[in-house]
């Protein structure tokens, strides 16, 4: 997945996405599928880099883990159905919002 950032300026238009200003988005680059541990990193990563620089912003995650995962225990023979589900992911399309950073008020 490559990230791109989309800084604050006048508002944007891009097909049915309104970018407001005083904000700044983190869009996808690539479509992919996504767990919880690698989006929690990415808020820890985001959250450390904001502090490096002083910035006072809330980072609103706009990420949906609505996917299941299943898997069948490791001795299961072949057949009898479906494992149980195991985590739910998140699928992630081309040019979607994943991240917002507004500035804190105060």
């Amino acid at each position: 997945m490559k990230p791109f950032i989309c800084t604050k300026g006048k508002a944007i238009h891009n097909k049915k996405k309104i970018f407001e200003s005083g904000k700044y988005y983190i869009i996808s680059g690539d479509s992919c599928f996504l767990t919880k541990k690698q989006v929690e990193s990415c808020i820890s990563v985001i959250r450390l880099y904001l502090k490096r620089f002083k910035k006072k912003r809330n980072v609103l995650n706009l990420i949906q883990f609505n996917v299941p995962v299943t898997r069948k225990t490791k001795g299961a023979r072949m057949g009898s159905g479906k494992g149980k589900i195991k985590e739910y992911i998140a699928k992630i399309n081309l040019n979607s919002i994943l991240f917002i950073l507004q500035k804190v008020k105060q």
